[in-house]
Protein backbone atom coordinates (compact mmCIF):
# COMPACT_ATOMS: atom_id res chain seq x y z
CA UNK A 1 0.00 0.00 0.00
CA UNK A 2 1.61 3.63 -1.06
CA UNK A 3 0.54 6.84 0.28
CA UNK A 4 -0.02 7.99 -3.78
CA UNK A 5 -2.89 5.26 -4.13
CA UNK A 6 -4.93 6.75 -0.60
CA UNK A 7 -4.89 10.20 -2.58
CA UNK A 8 -5.90 8.45 -5.47
CA UNK A 9 -9.07 7.47 -3.97
CA UNK A 10 -10.03 10.19 -2.26
CA UNK A 11 -9.82 12.19 -5.43
CA UNK A 12 -11.67 9.50 -7.07
CA UNK A 13 -14.66 9.98 -4.74
CA UNK A 14 -14.12 13.81 -4.82
CA UNK A 15 -14.84 13.58 -8.64
CA UNK A 16 -17.05 10.78 -8.46
CA UNK A 17 -15.24 9.57 -11.79
CA UNK A 18 -11.94 7.94 -12.90
CA UNK A 19 -11.49 9.86 -15.54
CA UNK A 20 -11.91 13.36 -14.09
CA UNK A 21 -9.59 12.19 -11.09
CA UNK A 22 -6.98 11.43 -13.20
CA UNK A 23 -6.98 14.97 -15.36
CA UNK A 24 -7.19 16.28 -11.60
CA UNK A 25 -4.37 14.26 -11.05
CA UNK A 26 -2.61 14.54 -13.94
CA UNK A 27 -1.98 11.14 -14.66
CA UNK A 28 -3.36 8.69 -17.54
CA UNK A 29 -6.96 7.05 -16.99
CA UNK A 30 -5.38 3.43 -17.21
CA UNK A 31 -2.66 4.19 -14.47
CA UNK A 32 -5.17 5.15 -12.40
CA UNK A 33 -7.44 2.25 -12.76
CA UNK A 34 -4.37 -0.04 -12.49
CA UNK A 35 -3.52 1.44 -8.88
CA UNK A 36 -7.41 1.49 -7.52
CA UNK A 37 -7.45 -2.58 -8.79
CA UNK A 38 -4.22 -2.92 -6.70
CA UNK A 39 -5.24 -1.21 -3.83
CA UNK A 40 -8.72 -3.12 -3.97
CA UNK A 41 -6.62 -6.60 -4.32
CA UNK A 42 -4.93 -5.37 -1.36
CA UNK A 43 -7.18 -4.69 1.43
CA UNK A 44 -9.52 -7.67 -0.35
CA UNK A 45 -12.69 -5.22 -0.59
CA UNK A 46 -13.87 -3.36 -3.72
CA UNK A 47 -13.39 0.36 -3.06
CA UNK A 48 -16.13 1.80 -5.99
CA UNK A 49 -19.19 0.84 -7.67
CA UNK A 50 -18.50 1.67 -11.45
CA UNK A 51 -22.15 2.47 -13.39
CA UNK A 52 -22.85 4.76 -16.47
CA UNK A 53 -23.08 7.63 -13.69
CA UNK A 54 -20.10 7.42 -12.62
CA UNK A 55 -18.46 5.86 -9.29
CA UNK A 56 -19.68 5.19 -5.49
CA UNK A 57 -18.19 4.32 -2.63
CA UNK A 58 -19.31 0.75 -1.52
CA UNK A 59 -20.31 0.24 1.96
CA UNK A 60 -16.98 -0.57 2.87
CA UNK A 61 -15.50 1.66 0.46
CA UNK A 62 -16.68 4.25 2.53
CA UNK A 63 -14.82 2.91 5.53
CA UNK A 64 -11.57 2.74 3.63
CA UNK A 65 -12.10 6.35 2.12
CA UNK A 66 -12.42 7.36 6.05
CA UNK A 67 -9.52 6.17 7.03
CA UNK A 68 -7.81 7.15 4.13
CA UNK A 69 -8.54 10.69 4.94
CA UNK A 70 -7.56 10.19 8.27
CA UNK A 71 -3.91 9.24 7.73
CA UNK A 72 -4.10 12.02 5.30
CA UNK A 73 -4.41 14.19 7.64
CA UNK A 74 -2.00 12.84 10.17
CA UNK A 75 0.51 12.91 7.02
CA UNK A 76 -0.26 16.77 6.37
CA UNK A 77 0.21 17.32 9.91
CA UNK A 78 3.85 15.91 10.11
CA UNK A 79 4.60 18.18 7.07
CA UNK A 80 3.32 20.89 8.77
CA UNK A 81 5.81 19.75 11.68
CA UNK A 82 8.74 19.93 9.04
CA UNK A 83 7.78 23.22 7.40
CA UNK A 84 7.26 24.91 11.33
CA UNK A 85 11.00 23.61 11.88
CA UNK A 86 12.07 25.44 8.70
CA UNK A 87 10.91 28.90 10.03
CA UNK A 88 10.42 30.82 12.77
CA UNK A 89 7.02 30.38 14.97
CA UNK A 90 5.64 33.55 16.14
CA UNK A 91 2.53 34.90 18.32
CA UNK A 92 1.15 35.28 21.78
CA UNK A 93 -0.33 32.41 24.38
CA UNK A 94 -1.58 33.55 27.30
CA UNK A 95 -1.77 30.70 30.19
CA UNK A 96 -2.50 30.61 33.77
CA UNK A 97 -0.47 29.42 36.35
CA UNK A 98 -1.22 28.31 39.80
CA UNK A 99 0.12 30.70 42.18
CA UNK A 100 2.41 29.14 44.52
CA UNK A 101 5.30 27.40 41.35
CA UNK A 102 4.13 30.63 39.53
CA UNK A 103 7.37 32.92 40.19
CA UNK A 104 9.74 30.01 39.24
CA UNK A 105 7.58 28.06 36.83
CA UNK A 106 6.92 30.90 35.40
CA UNK A 107 10.23 32.02 35.14
CA UNK A 108 11.63 28.86 33.78
CA UNK A 109 9.15 29.08 31.01
CA UNK A 110 9.67 32.14 29.99
CA UNK A 111 13.37 31.74 29.87
CA UNK A 112 12.23 28.52 28.04
CA UNK A 113 10.58 30.12 25.12
CA UNK A 114 12.76 32.37 24.62
CA UNK A 115 15.51 30.58 23.88
CA UNK A 116 13.49 28.10 21.83
CA UNK A 117 11.29 30.46 20.23
CA UNK A 118 11.89 34.03 20.22
CA UNK A 119 8.73 35.26 18.79
CA UNK A 120 6.76 33.19 20.77
CA UNK A 121 5.09 35.74 23.42
CA UNK A 122 4.06 33.87 26.45
CA UNK A 123 1.78 36.17 29.31
CA UNK A 124 1.48 34.71 32.32
CA UNK A 125 -0.88 34.88 34.41
CA UNK A 126 -1.53 34.01 38.56
CA UNK A 127 -5.03 32.03 39.49
CA UNK A 128 -6.19 29.28 41.02
CA UNK A 129 -7.89 25.77 39.56
CA UNK A 130 -11.44 26.95 39.80
CA UNK A 131 -10.55 30.48 38.37
CA UNK A 132 -8.45 29.25 35.61
CA UNK A 133 -11.47 26.78 34.84
CA UNK A 134 -13.98 29.67 34.57
CA UNK A 135 -10.83 31.77 32.23
CA UNK A 136 -10.43 28.86 29.86
CA UNK A 137 -14.54 28.32 29.46
CA UNK A 138 -14.69 31.97 28.67
CA UNK A 139 -11.52 31.99 26.51
CA UNK A 140 -9.60 34.42 28.67
CA UNK A 141 -6.55 32.36 28.12
CA UNK A 142 -5.74 29.59 26.22
CA UNK A 143 -4.05 27.05 28.13
CA UNK A 144 -3.78 26.50 32.56
CA UNK A 145 -1.30 24.81 34.61
CA UNK A 146 -3.20 23.38 37.64
CA UNK A 147 -2.53 22.41 40.78
CA UNK A 148 -4.48 20.72 42.87
CA UNK A 149 -4.70 17.67 45.78
CA UNK A 150 -4.48 14.28 44.45
CA UNK A 151 -7.71 13.31 45.79
CA UNK A 152 -9.50 16.48 44.28
CA UNK A 153 -8.56 14.41 40.60
CA UNK A 154 -11.74 13.26 39.98
CA UNK A 155 -13.90 16.05 40.79
CA UNK A 156 -11.53 18.42 38.82
CA UNK A 157 -11.88 16.21 36.01
CA UNK A 158 -15.66 16.56 35.80
CA UNK A 159 -15.44 20.58 36.48
CA UNK A 160 -13.33 20.77 33.39
CA UNK A 161 -15.71 18.17 31.13
CA UNK A 162 -18.45 20.05 31.90
CA UNK A 163 -16.49 23.64 31.09
CA UNK A 164 -15.77 21.70 27.70
CA UNK A 165 -12.27 21.81 28.54
CA UNK A 166 -9.87 18.85 27.46
CA UNK A 167 -7.59 17.43 30.60
CA UNK A 168 -4.16 16.11 30.76
CA UNK A 169 -1.77 15.07 33.09
CA UNK A 170 1.65 16.17 33.57
CA UNK A 171 3.50 15.80 36.38
CA UNK A 172 3.34 14.74 40.62
CA UNK A 173 4.36 17.11 43.39
CA UNK A 174 3.80 17.61 47.46
CA UNK A 175 2.71 20.37 49.36
CA UNK A 176 5.77 20.14 52.49
CA UNK A 177 6.42 21.69 55.75
CA UNK A 178 9.50 24.09 55.81
CA UNK A 179 11.58 25.89 58.68
CA UNK A 180 14.41 27.94 59.22
CA UNK A 181 17.72 26.13 60.04
CA UNK A 182 17.40 26.49 63.74
CA UNK A 183 14.00 26.31 64.10
CA UNK A 184 13.37 23.64 66.83
CA UNK A 185 11.61 21.02 64.61
CA UNK A 186 14.51 20.47 63.07
CA UNK A 187 15.48 18.10 65.60
CA UNK A 188 12.64 15.96 65.57
CA UNK A 189 12.92 12.45 63.85
CA UNK A 190 8.94 13.18 62.29
CA UNK A 191 6.97 16.00 62.70
CA UNK A 192 3.09 15.01 63.95
CA UNK A 193 0.44 17.54 63.22
CA UNK A 194 0.13 18.15 67.29
CA UNK A 195 3.80 19.67 67.23
CA UNK A 196 2.33 22.42 64.60
CA UNK A 197 0.21 23.79 66.65
CA UNK A 198 3.25 26.06 68.80
CA UNK A 199 4.47 27.81 65.84
CA UNK A 200 2.48 30.21 63.71
CA UNK A 201 1.78 28.79 59.73
CA UNK A 202 2.28 30.69 56.59
CA UNK A 203 0.42 29.58 53.65
CA UNK A 204 -1.74 30.28 50.69
CA UNK A 205 -5.27 30.03 52.41
CA UNK A 206 -6.38 27.33 50.07
CA UNK A 207 -2.93 25.33 51.00
CA UNK A 208 -3.25 25.53 54.55
CA UNK A 209 -7.07 24.06 54.11
CA UNK A 210 -5.83 21.54 51.71
CA UNK A 211 -2.68 20.22 53.79
CA UNK A 212 -4.75 19.32 56.90
CA UNK A 213 -7.71 17.97 55.14
CA UNK A 214 -10.24 20.67 55.70
CA UNK A 215 -9.74 19.87 59.30
CA UNK A 216 -7.80 22.42 60.69
CA UNK A 217 -6.19 21.29 64.03
CA UNK A 218 -7.52 23.10 67.15
CA UNK A 219 -5.35 25.74 68.43
CA UNK A 220 -3.31 25.66 65.35
CA UNK A 221 -1.58 29.56 64.95
CA UNK A 222 -2.02 30.96 61.14
CA UNK A 223 0.46 33.29 60.50
CA UNK A 224 0.76 34.85 56.94
CA UNK A 225 -0.75 34.28 53.78
CA UNK A 226 0.54 35.00 50.53
CA UNK A 227 -0.48 33.88 47.24
CA UNK A 228 3.28 33.33 46.02
CA UNK A 229 6.11 31.53 47.20
CA UNK A 230 8.66 34.30 47.02
CA UNK A 231 6.67 35.95 49.58
CA UNK A 232 6.94 32.74 51.84
CA UNK A 233 10.54 32.30 51.64
CA UNK A 234 10.77 35.79 52.80
CA UNK A 235 8.48 35.83 55.60
CA UNK A 236 10.46 32.57 57.07
CA UNK A 237 13.30 33.87 57.01
CA UNK A 238 12.09 36.86 59.26
CA UNK A 239 10.14 34.78 61.47
CA UNK A 240 12.29 32.21 62.39
CA UNK A 241 9.71 30.35 64.60
CA UNK A 242 7.50 30.01 61.43
CA UNK A 243 6.00 27.15 59.35
CA UNK A 244 5.30 27.54 56.00
CA UNK A 245 3.38 25.31 53.74
CA UNK A 246 4.32 25.55 49.80
CA UNK A 247 5.16 22.96 47.11
CA UNK A 248 8.14 21.27 46.96
CA UNK A 249 9.26 21.62 43.72
CA UNK A 250 8.60 25.57 44.20
CA UNK A 251 11.82 25.23 47.04
CA UNK A 252 13.79 22.47 45.57
CA UNK A 253 16.15 24.86 43.26
CA UNK A 254 15.56 27.84 45.98
CA UNK A 255 19.07 29.52 46.82
CA UNK A 256 18.30 29.28 50.76
CA UNK A 257 17.27 25.62 50.57
CA UNK A 258 20.46 25.24 48.98
CA UNK A 259 21.97 26.99 51.43
CA UNK A 260 20.62 25.24 54.41
CA UNK A 261 18.79 28.60 55.68
CA UNK A 262 15.40 26.59 55.23
CA UNK A 263 15.32 23.07 55.37
CA UNK A 264 12.11 20.70 54.68
CA UNK A 265 10.70 18.89 57.75
CA UNK A 266 10.15 15.07 58.54
CA UNK A 267 6.78 14.53 59.10
CA UNK A 268 4.64 11.11 59.48
CA UNK A 269 3.00 9.63 56.95
CA UNK A 270 -0.40 10.92 57.36
CA UNK A 271 0.70 14.44 57.04
CA UNK A 272 2.04 13.79 53.70
CA UNK A 273 0.20 15.67 50.79
CA UNK A 274 0.49 15.08 46.82
CA UNK A 275 -0.26 17.36 44.44
CA UNK A 276 -1.38 17.24 41.12
CA UNK A 277 -0.02 19.63 38.39
CA UNK A 278 -2.28 19.00 35.21
CA UNK A 279 -3.18 20.90 32.10
CA UNK A 280 -6.57 22.37 30.35
CA UNK A 281 -7.10 23.85 27.14
CA UNK A 282 -10.14 24.49 25.49
CA UNK A 283 -11.91 22.53 23.03
CA UNK A 284 -11.48 23.91 19.49
CA UNK A 285 -13.11 23.05 16.35
CA UNK A 286 -9.46 23.40 14.85
CA UNK A 287 -6.82 23.98 16.65
CA UNK A 288 -3.47 25.75 14.55
CA UNK A 289 -0.66 23.62 14.08
CA UNK A 290 1.41 26.05 15.73
CA UNK A 291 -1.03 26.47 18.82
CA UNK A 292 -0.82 22.64 19.16
CA UNK A 293 3.48 22.01 19.07
CA UNK A 294 3.91 25.12 21.28
CA UNK A 295 0.83 23.66 23.88
CA UNK A 296 2.69 20.27 23.59
CA UNK A 297 6.15 22.16 24.05
CA UNK A 298 4.60 23.80 27.11
CA UNK A 299 3.10 20.67 28.52
CA UNK A 300 6.88 18.67 28.07
CA UNK A 301 8.69 21.90 29.72
CA UNK A 302 6.53 22.07 32.81
CA UNK A 303 6.87 17.98 33.18
CA UNK A 304 10.78 18.46 33.04
CA UNK A 305 10.41 21.02 35.63
CA UNK A 306 8.37 19.13 38.13
CA UNK A 307 10.43 15.99 37.37
CA UNK A 308 14.06 17.38 37.34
Amino acid sequence: MRLDQLVYIKEIERQQSISKAARELFISQPSLSVALNNLEQEIGVPIFIRGKQGVMPTLMGQVVLDKAAAILQMVEELREIKKLTDQEIEGEMTVFLPFLSSSDLGYYLVTYFQEKYPKVRLKLIESDVMKSIQGLAKAQADIAIVDFWAMEEKRIRQVAEEANLMYGFVAMDELCLFVGKNHPLTASTYVVSEDLTDYPISSNRRRLWEYFSGHVPKGLRQGDFFEDCEHLKKALIKKQNAVIITSKKAMNDDIYVQTGSIVPLKIEERLKRQIIIASLVGKRDKWAHTEGIIYQELCDCVKHYFNK
